[in-house]
C-alpha cells in the first residue's frame, strides 16, 4: 500500500507566509518626557523571563498592588543590544520606578548568577535612538531566526549591501507573549526596505522549517523499513512524498 505525506503541512506554510504586519513607530507614539530605556546586565530574553517568573518578587514595589499599577501605565519593550537586554519604557512610567523596577531584577540576576552589583543607567529616547518600525511575525525558533539573520543576505546582493543596511541603525528581537518574535529597527531605516527584509527572513524560515521536518520524515521512514517510491515538489513548494508502507 502506498501513502503521501507533506513534508511542510500546508497550513504552517500558510501562517509563516502571512506572518508581517508592520507598525510605524511615528512621533505621535512618543513624547521625550516619557520614553526612555534601561540596559541591564542581563544576557538573554529568557534570563530576564525567568527573573519576572518569580511570583514573590515585588521588584522594588511595597505591594502587588503598586506592581501592577506600574505595569499598567504603558507598554515593555524587552531586546537585545550588543549582547545585554535593554528595556524600552513606552507610555507613563515614572522614571524612579522603572530603575527601581530594572535594579531589582538586575540584583537578583546578580545574586543567581554571582556577578557584582550592576549600575543601572536610564538613556532618554531621541530621534536617533527611538524605534522606527515593529513588525510583528509568526516565528518561534529563536534559533533559526537567529541564525538566518547572521548568515543569509535576505533579499541584498552582498554581505557589503547587507552590512551597510545593518550599519544605519540596530535590528533586535522582541518575544512577545505567546511566544512569537517581532523585529525592532531603529535608526535610519524605510517602511518598504524593513518590509522586504522580514520578508525574506520569513521566506528563509519557512524553508528551513520544511528542511528541518523533511529530515525528521526521512529518519522514520528510515527507522520504520518503509520503501520511498517517489518525492515531487508541488506547485505550493510543498514536498510530497509517496511511502510504500506493505
Amino acid at each position: 500500500m502506498s501513502i503521501q505525506i507533506k513534508a511542510l503541512p500546508q497550513p504552517l506554510s500558510k501562517i509563516i507566509d502571512s506572518a508581517s504586519n508592520i507598525y510605524e513607530l511615528g512621533d505621535e507614539y512618543y513624547t521625550d518626557d516619557v520614553n526612555f530605556k534601561i540596559r541591564t546586565n542581563i544576557p538573554s530574553v529568557v534570563d530576564l523571563e525567568d527573573i519576572l517568573k518569580n511570583p514573590n518578587n515585588l521588584f522594588g514595589f511595597k505591594t502587588k498592588e503598586s506592581l501592577l499599577k506600574f505595569s499598567r501605565q504603558g507598554e515593555m519593550l524587552f531586546y537585545i543590544v550588543d549582547s545585554h537586554v535593554e528595556i524600552l519604557f513606552m507610555g507613563n512610567f515614572p522614571k524612579n520606578q522603572a530603575i527601581n523596577f530594572v535594579t531589582s531584577i538586575c540584583e537578583e540576576y546578580d545574586q543567581n548568577s554571582g556577578n557584582s552589583i550592576f549600575n543601572v543607567n536610564l538613556k532618554e529616547i531621541t530621534d536617533e535612538n527611538h524605534p522606527k518600525f515593529r513588525i510583528r511575525t509568526d516565528m518561534k525558533n529563536i534559533d533559526i531566526i537567529e541564525s538566518i539573520m547572521k548568515e543569509n543576505f535576505l533579499g541584498f546582493h552582498s554581505q557589503e549591501e547587507l552590512n551597510e543596511f545593518k550599519e544605519r541603525g540596530k535590528i533586535s528581537l522582541n518575544k512577545l507573549e505567546d511566544n512569537t518574535y517581532e523585529l525592532v529597527f531603529f535608526g535610519n531605516y524605510q517602511k518598504d526596505e524593513v518590509s522586504n527584509y522580514v520578508k525574506n527572513l520569513n521566506d528563509a524560515y519557512k524553508s528551513k522549517i520544511q528542511e528541518m521536518t523533511y529530515v525528521k520524515l526521512i529518519e522514520k521512514i528510515k527507522k520504520n523499513n518503509y520503501k520511498l517510491e517517489k518525492e515531487i515538489i508541488d506547485n505550493e513548494n510543498s514536498i510530497i512524498l509517496t511511502l510504500n508502507i506493505d
